[in-house]
């Protein structure tokens, strides 16, 4: 697949089956999946029907999986004011397509949605963090069982959207076992703080020159867990 809504649209079970027999024999637990709102709007009982295999395969082998909104810029609308209609009719129907499902682990409203490329306008950064919040409060409606994170690109922004998620969650791609050391203890430092758990839901990338050796041996030493 070359992006997240080629993975849909072309969806196989075949290498859903295959790719979890590898995660077995890894010994993996967990899966953190991209959905996006166009994948479901080009066809929303296929798309349901794939988010469900998935779900159920990920059941039969011991897997629990995370629903991950990938793609919050497309809630913007041209004029720059953010479809809120847009976010309830696509939250809501993710929730009632996989909310019963006994994989579901976590729902992550939103990937990164404090990152801001260069060539985006500054107005991006808030509004995607506001667009985090909706789709959070709107899964919270809906799901009073299933815990909510949103996986910020910048473990220091956790801070900022801390009350709208049950668990904190952030990413890390820092190339020195400092760095990353230190990242690790202010997130732990801010979760005790707050009363929550935390966990890493994006780590490791030699092409980021994080390195895989030193990034998990850190959050095992902390007791920090990862996707």
């Amino acid at each position: 697949a070359t992006n997240t809504t080629d993975y849909w649209v072309h969806y196989n079970d075949a290498e859903t089956e295959r790719d979890l027999k590898y995660a077995d024999h890894l010994k993996l637990n967990q899966l953190r999946v991209f959905v996006n709102y166009a994948s479901w709007e080009a066809d929303k009982p296929k798309f349901r029907r794939n988010l469900v295999d998935l779900a159920r395969a990920c059941n039969r082998h011991g897997i629990g999986v995370m629903i991950t909104v990938g793609d919050s810029a497309t809630f913007i609308n041209d004029d720059g004011t953010i479809n809120r209609d847009r976010i309830r009719d696509f939250t809501t129907d993710l929730d009632r397509t996989v909310s019963h499902e006994p994989a579901l682990a976590f729902w992550d409203a939103s990937n990164e949605p404090d990152y801001n490329p260069a060539s985006a306008p500054r107005d991006r950064q808030p509004k995607r963090l506001e667009i985090a919040r909706l789709i959070a409060a709107v899964i919270h409606e809906f799901d009073k069982d299933t815990p909510v994170t949103i996986g910020v690109a910048n473990e220091r922004n956790m801070e900022v959207l801390a009350d709208a998620v049950d668990v904190l969650s952030f990413h890390d791609y820092l190339s020195t076992r400092s760095a990353i050391s230190n990242d690790i203890v202010r997130a732990k430092a801010f979760a005790a703080r707050t009363g929550k758990q935390v966990m890493n839901t994006e780590i490791g990338c030699v092409a980021r020159a994080n390195p895989y050796d030193v990034t998990l041996e850190e959050h095992m030493r902390a007791h920090v867990g990862w996707y």
